[in-house]
């Protein structure tokens, strides 16, 4: 019976693993459909004309210009999208932005 169940459990824990998305790939899927439209797929691009480059950017600088937008401290078009970031979920888009292209810091 034992045998079974953790037979049943370990395809369950198979399955589970295999059909939901990483968390690098929510990260990813958050910044292609929310921020590359304006930053770049590769953050090349000065948003609007106004923002740096995401690419010219480290961990600490993207965390805190998503912050201080996130908290409305300064105002810009991704305002809206940022105020629904956590902490946690900053710390990974900083993470990202960072594997986005070749950087020379």
């Amino acid at each position: 019976m034992i045998k079974r169940i953790s037979v049943a459990f370990a395809l369950a824990l198979v399955f589970l693993c295999s059909t939901a998305p990483t968390q690098a790939q929510e990260i990813k899927g958050f910044y292609q459909k929310n921020c590359a439209s304006c930053h770049g797929r590769n953050g090349e691009k000065t948003a609007l004309n106004k923002a740096r480059k995401l690419e010219t950017l480290d961990e600490a600088q993207v965390i805190q210009a998503l912050k201080t937008r996130r908290d409305g401290k300064v105002k810009g078009a991704g305002n809206m999208v940022k105020k629904r970031l956590s902490d946690e979920n900053i710390q990974q888009l900083a993470e990202y932005v960072q594997t986005l292209s070749d950087r020379q810091h």
